[in-house]
């Protein structure tokens, strides 16, 4: 199971519940039921007509991930249930990933060439889809499977956020088939969006946190947001998964796997 994806898209189902005591907020509280429906509803691969959601996400306090992980930035764009491209360098050192349907292909700004390879699947037979990692419906029940402890209103970069800690029961654990996890939020007080969220492995040898900027959603989008910016014909190279894989920085590899554009590794994370 992706628990980092499910963190972020659990957030405003926990803080509907989490959030009812605590420190009184000098601004009105988000409505977190509204923004339960709001990123639900974007990233819910059996919606009929799911948005292209699109931000940037720095990545920062990476402990026991690879190298690569801490100051990440990466141009995260997707829509349900097969649509998804990541960026990361500027210039000469741009590189992009992308997945639009069956195929999955990575485009180096350096070589001008374009890697395509088909979707794998995951052990059970099928391709993974882009967005939440269980039913839309599931998250209306899960803050009542979670332990939670709030803390006082704080800034967090300039913003009045409220904050909360999260972790899943047992129960809840043994029905989604994830590892133990504490996720920590800051929410924006004006909006009810993500400031900043921090996830960690209950045993603590794991954490990550991420800072979602210009998060916003668009009804359509171009089909050509899916595709690779278009190569000469002889830079255009076919190949297998496991080997477009490969060629994907660390931390743009374990986006790709949270937000379901490819199977997870034989590890499951």
């Amino acid at each position: 199971m992706r628990s980092f994806i499910l963190s972020i898209c659990l957030l405003p189902a926990i803080l509907a519940c989490g959030l009812g005591g605590g420190a009184v907020a000098a601004e009105p509280r988000p409505d977190w039921t509204r923004t339960l429906e709001r990123l639900g509803g974007w990233l819910d691969p059996a919606g009929t007509h799911p948005p292209v959601v699109t931000c940037r996400l720095r990545l920062t306090e990476a402990k026991g991930f690879p190298a690569g992980f801490h100051d990440a930035t990466v141009d995260v764009a997707l829509q349900a249930p097969d649509r998804c491209r990541l960026g990361w360098g500027t210039n000469r050192s741009r590189v992009e990933f992308g997945r639009a349907g069956p195929r999955v292909w990575l485009w180096e700004a350096a070589s001008g060439r374009v890697i395509v390879a088909p979707v794998g699947t995951s052990a059970d037979g099928l391709r993974p889809s882009v967005g939440l990692p269980v039913p839309q419906a599931a998250l209306r029940w899960l803050p009542s499977a979670c332990n939670w402890t709030n803390f006082p209103d704080t800034r967090v970069a300039g913003e009045p956020c409220a904050t909360t800690s999260v972790w899943p029961t047992p129960a809840a654990r043994d029905w989604l088939g994830i590892d133990d996890f504490r996720v920590t939020v800051w929410l924006r007080l004006s909006d009810g969006l993500p400031q900043a969220m921090r996830w960690q492995s209950t045993a603590g040898n794991r954490s990550l946190t991420a800072w979602p900027t210009a998060l916003r959603t668009e009804l359509a989008a171009p089909s050509s947001r899916w595709q690779p910016p278009a190569p000469s014909a002889e830079k255009a190279v076919a190949t297998g998964e496991a080997a477009l894989r490969r060629r994907l920085a660390p931390p743009v590899a374990f986006l790709a796997q949270e937000f379901g554009a490819i199977p997870a590794d034989a590890d499951g994370r």
